[in-house]
């Protein structure tokens, strides 16, 4: 009986293996990737927008085919594949591909609803200079032999794929048991056992990249990170009250809207990465990259709205399906059992100014403004008592993080990590570098934004791949997440290892070094961070160990760390940079960016940080309520 008992046990054990490693390889295989796995464009997760214009899915937009298209060069037949739909090797499909385009522009001109996706003139501009590219690849002989055409077939790329992202779900709404427990193992594995692909865009003598839409070459010890982002001094409205533009549209955890100050439209976000997000933003730019302009505000005036109230809680909740073996068993929404806390106006409110110079706190503020105070009636117009929405002036909200709109900018929709020629570039495999030391886990095709930008002098529009969304790090960096929270930021970002290998007869005849980084788990897969080689990541390292102490300590008192709270982290970041030297075998060479990390740090509530600036300007961090206890931050 027993026997029998064991074998049957070894059989089910045998084929819940066999499931569990299959299910793995389809999710992490085809080199990682999970997050792209291909979309039918009539399936119902695509929202019913092209309905609604009146186009044909499966003609127009499935021929158009913006999820995957590719550039295929072949010495036999010299036929360059751009879309599933379209073989750019005749001047017919270029035309066939115009065509299409000159009918999808008016068709989205013609949309007049901030909820579609395709709203907006980024849309309209990049279908507009798809066009462009057509009428200009109709005169070229497209060839290896012509740089131009290439480019100009990698825009259309770029463009394309682009749009067609506005109509896919946020995000891969799938999260499988086997991928939680295996995707850790394989995010710790080492990085010198990966296959070593050199990165093909890189300069011929430097071991930079070519300059790109994706990165510019910054001086990084020379770079101002208190007001960053090349700027002589903040752009934070002061002394003024804003005007309520909208709500930001979309997905996310975090309530957040848009204002005009003196014709300057701002993003306001409030939440966890209030702080983190400035800090991330102004270290991401130096280091070369395309990022918005994020400041922090220690509190911001917008004039009373309705609206404001209304919409606050207007953004969508990622819904994630928990999957064993491909069979749903649950789902969630992410945020959604903070939502009320997240999303309730008056939780972040301070103050509001009356028209008779009355001032009114949060709570007395939401007793006065509405009838009934449940988060479920706040967007209800009759919940509101107009006879006293007309008496109030305007609302102070307490902290929160700026986000600068480019005047010059507009948004084409998402760029992906996981296509085109994006896998091979050095400067995204060795995000995934600047990641781990940062924390931030939320590396995404969500989070990153495909612009068109104006040149003003020239009269041209340029490309520039955006990482929109820094706001994850400086907190807990496994599954459940933890944006912003310090005493769950850990220590350590990596380490190395040394065995000795044996020959056939035992006897030791090589020693073998891993370098390999600590726990970072993501949503979703990023085939660059796979294919990162430990060149990709030195050549990183060596790049954020050029930031000074005391630039980072500028970029935190310019983010509002409180004083206590910025020493820890100051500390934390030092000892991450640190491990990330020594776990890729560079404290030779790079001594100089190491000292000793006090693990023990003890920081008393009343101590104070400063730091002066290159043009001689103290600039000090705000005084904090909590104290640091052996490593550990506590209130006072």
């Amino acid at each position: 009986m027993s026997k029998i008992l064991s074998i049957s046990f070894g059989a089910i054990f045998s084929v819940t293996f066999s499931l569990f490693i299959y299910d793995q390889v389809f999710i992490l295989g085809q080199s990682g990737v999970s997050s792209n796995r291909q979309r039918d464009p009539s399936s119902s997760s695509i929202p019913k927008t092209l309905e609604s214009l009146g186009v044909n899915r499966k003609e127009e937009f499935k021929r158009l085919d913006f999820r995957t298209p590719f550039i295929d060069y072949s010495e036999v037949d010299k036929k360059f594949v751009l879309t599933s739909g379209f073989v750019l090797n005749s001047q017919s499909e270029i035309l066939d591909m115009r065509k299409l385009c000159s009918k999808l522009i008016p068709i989205v001109e013609a949309i007049d609803d901030k909820q579609n996706p395709l709203d907006g003139k980024g849309k309209i501009k990049a279908l507009e200079e798809i066009l462009s590219l057509l009428d200009f690849l109709s005169t070229q002989e497209i060839s290896k032999s012509n740089p131009k055409s290439l480019e100009a077939i990698a825009h259309v790329q770029e463009l394309s794929d682009a749009l067609r992202s506005n109509l896919e779900p946020a995000m891969d709404d799938s999260l499988h048991i086997g991928g939680i427990l295996v995707k850790g193992a394989i995010l710790k594995s080492d990085i010198t056992a990966r296959k070593q692909n050199d990165a093909t865009n890189l300069h011929p003598t430097t071991s930079h990249p070519l300059e790109s839409s994706f990165w510019k070459k910054n001086v990084v010890f020379k770079s101002d990170l208190y007001a960053g982002f090349d700027r002589d001094g903040f752009q934070v409205p002061v002394n003024e009250a804003c005007t309520y533009l909208d709500e930001v549209r979309g997905y996310g955890t975090h309530a957040r809207f848009e204002m005009e100050c003196s014709g300057q439209k701002y993003k306001v976000k409030f939440g966890s990465g209030t702080n983190v997000g400035p800090l991330n933003a102004r270290i991401y730019h130096a280091l070369g990259y395309s990022v918005p302009v994020m400041d922090f505000t220690e509190s911001s005036e917008v004039l009373y709205d309705r609206k404001l109230i209304q919409n606050f809680a207007k953004r969508k909740l990622n819904e994630i399906f928990l999957k064993l073996f491909f069979i749903p068993i649950h789902s969630f929404k992410i945020g959604d059992g903070e939502r009320e806390k997240e999303f309730n106006p008056f939780l972040w409110i301070k103050t509001a100014t009356l028209k008779d110079g009355r001032k009114l706190n949060s709570s007395e503020l939401e007793a006065f403004l509405l009838r009934s105070q449940e988060f479920k009636s706040f967007e209800q117009s009759e919940n509101y008592r107009s006879e006293n929405e007309v008496m109030v002036e305007k609302i102070s909200f307490g902290q929160a993080s700026l986000q600068l709109k480019d005047k010059n900018a507009d948004t084409v929709g998402n760029w992906d990590f996981n296509k085109f020629d994006h896998p091979s570039r050095r400067e995204l495999r060795a995000l995934q570098i600047v990641g781990a030391w940062l924390g931030n886990f939320d590396h995404r095709r969500n989070n990153n934004k495909l612009l068109l930008i104006k040149d003003k002098e020239k009269k041209t529009l340029r490309l520039e791949h955006e990482i929109s969304d820094v706001d994850s790090g400086i907190g807990k960096t496994q599954i459940p997440f933890a944006a912003g929270e310090v005493n769950q930021f850990p220590w350590e970002a990596a380490f190395m290892t040394t065995s000795i290998t044996t020959d056939g007869r035992g006897i030791p005849n090589q020693k073998v070094q891993k370098s390999t980084i600590l726990d970072l788990h993501r949503l979703e897969n990023i085939l660059p961070f796979w294919k990162m080689s430990e060149e990709d990541a030195k050549w990183m390292i060596r790049k954020i160990s050029a930031i000074s102490e005391e630039q980072l300590t500028q970029a935190l008192i310019a983010s509002g760390y409180p004083a206590s709270e910025l020493i820890l982290v100051r500390e934390k970041l030092i000892s991450r940079r640190n491990s990330l030297i020594v776990a890729f075998g560079l404290e030779k060479e790079l001594k100089l960016s190491i000292r000793p990390v006090n693990k023990g740090l003890n920081v008393a509530v009343s101590t104070t940080v400063s730091s002066k600036l290159s043009d001689g300007t103290w600039v000090h961090a705000r005084p904090s309520l909590f104290k640091v206890v052996n490593g550990v931050l506590e209130q006072r």
